[in-house]
């Protein structure tokens, strides 16, 4: 069941957070009710859709309305969005948990989160969307969203052992993540 497969991530982050540091933030409580609400979903044959019951993680310059979206900074500590990134909005719209927010470099490009390597916690998980890979790298979410410019999906994806897409310009909606630049920003799982 989806609360089941919940429980099983939820048991991977708290064995291997401790060293990881994927997460900027949580809410597992809210993540239990939604898991929940899909497994009964499941139970009537009604899923919102295959990714129904799906736990994911946001990198931390996306907007959540329930989540605070700090940007890896001191700056925006406790700053909440009023709504969800599009991106966002269209998981929940396809009944995805979503589990928290991953660490990031602090705008996605100054300063580097304390986010370590899953596979050798000497080394860096890359950046800038260094928890969303680390967090999948780890075995601690089958799916999270991150953001790129110039490298920073595909190059922590493959310090970490995970798969990252950069899609083309323009096909996931950038509305409501932290703007770098307009011709270069890329929303990707």
């Amino acid at each position: 069941t989806p609360r089941a497969y919940l429980e099983r991530c939820i048991s991977t982050i708290k064995a291997r957070e401790p060293t990881v540091q994927a997460f900027a933030s949580m809410d597992l409580d809210a993540a239990r009710a939604a898991a929940d609400s899909s497994s009964q979903r499941w139970r009537d044959g009604d899923p919102l859709s295959l990714l129904d019951g799906c736990p994911v993680g946001i990198k931390d310059i996306i907007h959540t309305r329930e989540l605070p979206t700090e940007m890896g900074s001191e700056l925006y500590k406790d700053w909440q969005a009023p709504e969800d990134a599009l991106g966002v909005a269209a998981l929940r719209a396809a009944g995805a948990l979503i589990l928290g927010k991953t660490a990031t470099v602090e705008f996605a490009v100054g300063r580097a989160p304390s986010t370590t390597n899953p596979w050798d916690s000497s080394r860096t998980a890359g950046g800038s969307s260094s928890g969303s890979c680390a967090a999948v790298g780890a075995g601690m979410l089958p799916l999270t969203l991150g953001t790129q410019n110039v490298g920073s999906i595909l190059r922590p994806c493959s310090f970490c052992a995970a798969v990252g897409y950069k899609p083309s310009l323009g096909v996931l909606s950038t509305m409501g993540l932290h703007p770098l630049s307009h011709t270069m920003d890329h929303l990707g799982p």
